[in-house]
């Protein structure tokens, strides 16, 4: 269950330009993140760490991705939504356009957020249920 996934880097995209700077998190801490994760020198692009660069994604387990509209990763999330699609995989795409990354650490502040983190649960509850 891909949540406002890192798939690629979002530099060239317009939410890693909306988000550059100013929210929740950013572009560049996303940047600030791999390098905390990674030894110095890691190929950052390779498919573990990326996966919208693997060569197939084809055979993949059902996911369920989400994505939200005030987040740098909005648009790389949604390319590989529709990636995991056209290779044949079973995709639940559901996008809060109006929410920030990381809203679901943030349901204590916001019905909306607690909203919409009951229904990713209940979305995630039946594909479990599904798939079992």
């Amino acid at each position: 269950m891909p949540l406002y996934p890192e798939a690629k880097m979002p530099f060239e995209t317009a939410a890693g330009v909306e988000n550059r700077s100013g929210g929740y998190v950013d572009t560049a801490g996303v940047l600030l993140f791999l390098w905390s994760l990674l030894p110095e020198g890691v190929d950052y692009t390779q498919p573990y760490i990326t996966p919208m660069n693997a060569q197939s994604h084809n055979g993949l387990p059902p996911a369920l991705l989400i994505t939200c509209g005030y987040d740098m990763l909005r648009d790389v999330g949604h390319q590989y939504a529709q990636k995991l699609a056209a290779s044949g995989n079973v995709i639940t795409y559901v996008h809060y356009p109006e929410l920030p990354h990381g809203f679901i650490q943030m349901t204590r502040h916001s019905a909306h957020c607690m909203e919409s983190t009951r229904e990713i649960a209940e979305l995630l509850g039946k594909a479990l249920a599904k798939n079992s």
